[in-house]
């Protein structure tokens, strides 16, 4: 099975893939296709660079180059975690690419999530709720069709997993979801695992 991972700025994604990587899962991460790309260019690597140049990547390939690209480097067999899945494009990529491709979008509130980037002390993480609020806002969605669309990726999600507690909750939730996921997907459903 390929278990894609998204979901919203400090939702505990990372921690996700990490949880699912010690259960033996391969990892390909959407984000290091653009990196590779920015290499390719002789470019610095930054988190506004990674931005511009995933949105010039779809508008140039199509909303869903990234995942293309991932799937010509996922193995053939086996398990594998997907991560920085961040537009619909991506997810329908990977559905058409592999059928055995599940999505999950993890979740928390938005002071959660906040108080969460606060502590890991990031540079170029937002400094006051405000900031934090309107950076995530950016990535929720835009009138770019190849812009970021978190919204439109949860929507799309097979299982939505809430991260409010620690980390041992979170692998209890992911314990389970992996035991959801294993099972056909439902048209157009988002079923909740708190």
């Amino acid at each position: 099975m390929i278990v894609g991972v998204t979901g919203f700025f400090c939702a505990g994604k990372d921690t996700v893939a990490e949880i699912l990587m010690r259960r033996g899962l391969a990892h390909v991460s959407l984000s290091d296709m653009i990196r590779d790309e920015i290499r390719r260019r002789g470019e610095e690597i930054t988190i506004p660079r990674l931005t511009e140049v995933g949105n010039a990547l779809r508008t140039d390939h199509g909303p869903g180059v990234l995942a293309e690209r991932a799937l010509a480097v996922l193995p053939s067999e086996g398990d594998a975690v997907v991560t920085s899945i961040r537009h619909g494009g991506e997810v329908e990529a990977l559905r058409r690419g592999r059928p055995d491709f599940r999505m999950l979008f993890v979740d928390a509130p938005a002071r959660v999530r906040y108080e969460r980037s606060l502590s890991r002390r990031r540079s170029g993480d937002p400094a006051t709720f405000e900031e934090f609020r309107d950076a995530e806002r950016a990535q929720m969605e835009s009138g770019d069709p190849n812009s970021q669309q978190l919204l439109r990726c949860r929507d799309m999600a097979d299982l939505v997993v809430q991260n409010e507690g620690s980390t041992e909750d979170l692998e209890a939730a992911i314990n389970r979801a992996l035991k959801n996921l294993s099972e056909p997907p439902l048209p157009h459903s988002t079923p909740t695992d708190s």
